[in-house]
């Protein structure tokens, strides 16, 4: 049976420099408590010495710090719509029919899926991010505290 003893460390390296003068049995029971700092009243606490009323804004040093005008000036008269197709470009949602065409063949269904079919998915997913429910299939439920009716209007949810 081990003795009870106590121990401060001011370092973790201390306490494992320590540790590994003990007999291996006595290794193998040993528990570790990390204490928050001691106040200057000699009371303990877990609270940061922060000054509240320095508010100043940081910036991280791993963003672009350049505005958008002098970083990309040809992006500033698209509209949502134009820059949304900048990042996916219409070929893309050509490309992602035609495979879910493919998608559905393998899987022994006919499917008819066209470009625009992609853009109104596409603007589902977008529209969860802002519009949260519980679940996906409560974007087309008729009751009236759960009713998104954009969702059933522009997509249905069953392979007709």
């Amino acid at each position: 049976m081990m003795a009870s003893f106590c121990s401060r460390f001011f370092t973790l390296e201390s306490a494992i420099d320590y540790l590994e003068t003990l007999p291996p049995e006595d290794q193998m029971n040993v528990e570790i408590s990390q204490l928050p700092p001691s106040c200057e009243d000699g009371n303990l606490t877990d609270e940061e010495q922060i000054e509240e009323n320095d508010l100043d804004e940081v910036m991280p040093s791993d963003v672009c710090v350049l505005p958008l005008p002098t970083l990309a000036p040809e992006l500033i008269p698209l509209s949502p719509v134009e820059l949304f197709y900048k990042i996916m470009p219409k070929e893309e949602m050509a490309h992602f029919a035609e495979m879910t065409k493919r998608y559905a063949l393998q899987k022994g269904l006919t499917l008819s899926v066209e470009e625009e079919d992609i853009e109104q998915f596409f603007g589902l997913i977008l529209l969860s991010g802002y519009n949260c429910v519980p679940s996906e299939n409560m974007f087309w439920s008729t009751a009236a505290d759960l009713a998104v009716p954009i969702a059933p209007a522009t997509m249905s949810r069953k392979i007709s």
